[in-house]
């Protein structure tokens, strides 16, 4: 179990125990208690629920310990929200914009530029240039 959690002995038997004051603090505990779970295969979210009660409970979570637990989870839930999503719609419109790029582009070169290049037997004009000052 130890090598699957990444946990000393000492630290696993203080989880399985119950011993918050033993373990460190903040997202360290947190993280502990992650991996204890994902370890056992038990269901993170609501099991971190029950070990964030119960810490509050024992009395040795801080008010400031305690918001940002709920801002770390509402982070991690904003992640998530968008994970699972096909990436193939993104780049939809970015293939769209492309295109459209592309014809605008075309059409630039044949009604604008090609009207004023001279045809076949026609020669270039260019002003005149005085030299004299």
């Amino acid at each position: 179990m130890c090598a699957s959690t990444k946990l000393s002995q000492r630290q696993l038997l203080d989880v399985e125990a119950g011993n918050f004051r033993e373990l460190p603090g903040g997202i360290f505990r947190k993280g502990f208690v992650r991996s204890y779970l994902n370890a056992l295969g038990l269901d993170e979210p609501l099991w971190l629920e029950r070990f964030e009660a119960s810490y509050r409970a024992s009395g040795l979570a801080e008010s400031s310990e305690t918001e940002w637990a709920d801002f770390a989870v509402s982070v991690r839930n904003n992640r998530n929200a968008g994970k699972g999503q096909p990436t193939g719609k993104k780049w939809l419109g970015v293939l769209a914009m492309t295109v459209l790029l592309v014809l605008l582009s075309l059409c630039v070169w044949k009604f604008v530029i090609v009207p004023k290049l001279p045809q076949h037997g026609e020669t270039l004009t260019l002003p005149a240039i005085s030299l004299e000052t």
